[in-house]
């Protein structure tokens, strides 16, 4: 007589008191990618790039660590980072492995993908998600190394200094934006710019495509070349201080176009095949010894940055960036 037992094994769950991926970003630059990865609480596990886990320099978290957050460099030419044959990406596998000997179903596996494209918007980025099995989960990131800054100079600018006391209603100032770019390969263009007290409705003084919207406000947007190592491409525009009723401060942010090879012209609008010429409307706002460093070219990245200044009172300005690249100046 033959007998047949039918096994059931119970559901796997994971384990409660098991750490999970809270954060995971990544930082595109010229030869490596950065990867920032945090944790809900202490992770003793290891961290590895797939197929590597021999590789001493390929180990990028060791066990018995116990920290939440861990920041680590996977370089393009090593631990397995496959290339695509036309260069437009870099791809790396980590395996975030729990336990520090073996590999569980709750492990989890992560294709990490640093995109270079002529034209692209921002950086782009999905959460974590726990997989069954160690199915890869593809994560797609674009980036540089280009630093973006912003600042409000007391007087004509660009090369005046920042504002940093009293400034009285219906003085010269100069709003200046640049990238610093080493290597030389990115242009850059200001699109939308706004101006508020920080609590109500905004008023636009550029529109999409950096066209002036008031021109007895602001100027229109002039560019050049620098390399005076804080900056390889800046821009700016003269404005008179002004105000909001009841409030000391005017807060002014814009956001930052960054392309590689070439941007469009200030105000040169899309059209079919191509770009329109700028307008002339805004054009004639140009300040007369201001020479613009314009080239052709595809629509890149956004960073916003902003400035606040204090218009009554002590203060000075104060400036962020937002977005994959950005800084503050």
């Amino acid at each position: 007589m033959l007998c047949a037992a039918q096994y059931n094994p119970a559901p796997v769950s994971r384990p409660a008191n098991m750490p999970e991926i809270s954060n995971l970003e990544v930082m595109c630059g010229k030869d490596h990618m950065t990867v920032q990865l945090g944790f809900v609480g202490p992770f003793q596990g290891l961290v590895f790039s797939k197929g590597q886990f021999n590789s001493p320099n390929c180990v990028y978290v060791k066990p018995y660590t116990g920290l939440g957050a861990y920041t680590f460099d996977i370089y393009y030419n090593k631990c397995g980072t496959k290339p695509d044959l036309n260069g437009k990406f870099y791809e790396n596998t980590i395996i975030v492995q729990y336990d520090n000997e073996l590999i569980e179903v709750w492990d989890e596996a992560k294709r990490l993908r640093c995109e270079w494209y002529n034209d692209y918007e921002k950086t782009a980025t999905k959460p974590p998600v726990v997989i069954a099995d160690l199915e890869v989960i593809e994560l797609n990131f674009r980036g540089d190394n280009v630093d973006c800054w912003m600042e409000i100079q007391d007087g004509k600018g660009p090369w005046a200094s920042p504002v940093t006391g009293i400034v009285p209603l219906g003085s010269t100032l100069t709003m200046v934006v640049a990238i610093n770019d080493p290597n030389a390969e990115f242009d850059m263009r200001v699109k939308e710019c706004e101006a508020s007290d920080g609590k109500g409705r905004p008023i636009y003084l550029s529109d999409e495509n950096g066209c002036v919207l008031r021109p007895k406000m602001i100027s229109k947007f002039m560019k050049l070349r620098s390399n005076d190592g804080r900056s390889t491409v800046i821009t700016y525009a003269h404005f008179h201080a002004f105000k909001f009723p009841d409030s000391m401060y005017v807060h002014l942010k814009c956001k930052v176009e960054i392309c590689r090879y070439g941007c469009p012209d200030h105000c040169q609008k899309a059209v079919a095949g191509g770009y329109a010429a700028p307008s002339a409307v805004s054009a004639q706002y140009a300040a007369p010894e201001a020479r613009g460093y314009e080239e052709g070219g595809l629509p890149g990245r956004l960073s916003v940055l902003s400035c606040g200044v204090k218009l009554a009172g002590r203060g000075g300005t104060e400036c962020r960036g937002a977005g994959t690249g950005g800084g503050a100046g």
